[in-house]
């Protein structure tokens, strides 16, 4: 550390340079403990600590402390804190029990200031480092920080990502004021119960919002305005904004004292596959100008193409077993997938009858996954006139950037899904309709594969994957703004009408195709086990 004035600083004391060294670990020993527990940085409203670190140490040493690159450091970082889950507030960075002697008065000064102070700003900032490690030949206050602490954002800056924050502090703030927790939990009580379409896109923003009622103090103050901090450093896209979404025109609905079946009418309509998050008009010029920068700028040109994904690419949770015709159904298809008669299709074996002859057992997905699949050797669909048959698609490029809301690319995941709105003929998918069609896989929606509660805002869903199935008339991408990253919002329009003008490449190479279960429609499924066969009827998730 030194001075730049234009006067050089005395010399340091004996073993001063081992304290602040000492000093500096101290402060970044502080800080990796704090972003390790929690990880979201704040910024108070004190004053500047520059001056307040200065005053409390010995008046001989304050010349060789007075340092540009360290009071700038403590003007920038120094007010850094985090907030505990019952809103308490704590230094990111001062602690007074691990520090040199010599620091300690400085910084239990500085700690005092930082934590009576109100949160006025989430934190974010890019680099390795913050701060200067060295300058001029002496040490100075710097953080290396881990890569979960960097803001990586590439649309935004830093800087605009703060002042978005900010806006969503005040909007949550003013949503609090404006539903109560009685209206907030009525509009839970309706999604839960599933009375509304479409319940699980807003369960989440619901759910949310009643959390806050019951942690957040009523009365303003910095307890309140901490925990209100806090939830919106961890809160999703979307959540702190409900007024702008489908959960604020429920709540709307309901405090106005409308009637159930007019919220629920009015719920569904803008609920609708074809109207929700989906543009109404095409996109403007300066629209397709600002896609065509913000494209270029994130790499993703490639992600756009898509194909049909396999099911030997694809994690399952249920496939066939050898030893009870599974193998010979393998070995079947590997004499029949190439050579001259390669494109005709086998003699399936024949579909077991239920036992007795019984009636079909009604159950929830969640009872089939845990009470019939384990014991399950084989399993065949019953195609009735009109199905939820899915399609699942992935990127052509698998290097390609991530598109989708749950591909990350420490978790690379580009599979999305897609079904028709009022269900599909099994023609449509080259299915024979009224028969028994083998299913050889089964699998959870591309957006539960990462597990059930981080997209909880999509719909759950498992697809039983069917022997043969393929969209012969598919139109489009399915690239659908609801499965979009977030900050490809504002150019959503653009992406979709280029999804709409161009087609899923692989059909023929498409084997993870099948039929959706969990939520929509009737389904008949026979299972084959050790002890004999039974037929299930799956008609909801949970």
């Amino acid at each position: 550390m030194t001075s730049d004035a234009g006067t050089a600083p005395p010399p340091p004391a004996a073993g001063e340079a081992a304290t602040f060294d000492a000093f500096s670990r101290a402060v970044q020993a502080r800080f990796d403990a704090v972003v390790a527990a929690d990880g979201h940085l704040f910024d108070v409203d004190a004053p500047d600590l520059g001056p307040l670190f200065l005053e409390h140490l010995p008046a001989e040493r304050r010349p060789y402390h007075t340092c540009s690159c360290c009071l700038t450091f403590l003007r920038r970082f120094g007010r850094l804190v985090t907030v505990t889950k019952n809103g308490g507030i704590a230094s990111a960075l001062w602690s007074p029990d691990t520090v040199p002697d010599l620091y300690r008065p400085a910084v239990t000064a500085m700690m005092g200031a930082v934590t009576g102070a109100p949160i006025r700003s989430a934190f974010l900032a890019s680099g390795e480092t913050w701060g200067r490690p060295t300058a001029g030949g002496f040490p100075h206050f710097s953080l290396a920080v881990p890569e979960t602490r960097r803001y990586g954002g590439i649309v935004v800056t830093a800087r605009q990502a703060m002042a978005a924050r900010r806006e969503d502090f005040r909007t949550l703030s003013h949503a609090l004021d404006v539903f109560d927790r009685r209206v907030v939990a009525q509009a839970l009580t309706l999604l839960r119960a599933e009375a509304l379409y479409r319940s699980e896109k807003v369960i989440g923003p619901a759910e949310f919002l009643l959390r806050l009622h019951d942690e957040v103090p009523r009365k303003a103050g910095p307890k309140r305005d901490a925990i209100l901090w806090r939830a919106v450093a961890n809160a999703p896209p979307g959540f702190c904004t409900p007024r702008g979404g489908m959960i604020g025109t429920l709540l709307a609905d309901i405090a106005e004292g409308r009637d159930f079946a007019t919220v629920k009418a009015r719920f569904a309509a803008k609920m609708h596959p074809l109207a929700y998050q989906r543009p109404q008009a095409a996109p403007r010029a300066g629209t397709i100008a600002q896609a065509e920068r913000l494209f270029a700028q994130l790499g993703l040109e490639p992600a756009l193409r898509r194909r049909y994904a396999r099911l030997d690419e694809i994690p399952t949770i249920w496939r066939p077993r050898h030893g009870a015709g599974a193998a010979a159904a393998e070995a079947t298809a590997s004499h029949t997938a190439s050579g001259i008669f390669g494109g005709l299709k086998a003699r399936q074996a024949a579909v077991p009858e239920a036992v007795l002859d019984m009636p079909a057992q009604t159950v929830t997905w969640s009872k089939f996954a845990r009470d019939v699949l384990p014991d399950a050797q084989r399993m065949w669909v019953f195609t009735a006139e009109r199905m939820t048959f899915c399609g699942l698609v992935t990127a052509v490029d698998p290097e390609a950037p991530p598109l989708l809301q749950w591909d990350r690319p420490e978790a690379r995941n580009p599979v999305s899904w897609y079904i028709y709105v009022n269900g599909s003929t099994p023609t449509r998918w080259r299915l024979p309709e009224g028969a028994w069609v083998p299913v050889t896989g089964a699998t959870l929606l591309p957006v539960l594969w990462s597990g059930a509660d981080r997209y909880r805002h999509h719909r759950t869903g498992a697809v039983l994957i069917l022997d043969g199935a393929q969209d012969d008339a598919a139109s489009g991408l399915c690239l659908f703004p609801e499965f979009l990253r977030s900050d490809l919002h504002g150019v959503r329009a653009v992406i979709e009408t280029y999804s709409k003008a161009h087609r899923i490449e692989g059909v023929e190479e498409g084997t993870a195709n099948g039929l959706l279960v969990g939520q929509d429609g009737d389904h008949r499924i026979r299972v084959e086990s050790a002890i004999g066969t039974a037929t299930y009827r799956i008609d909801r998730w949970e």
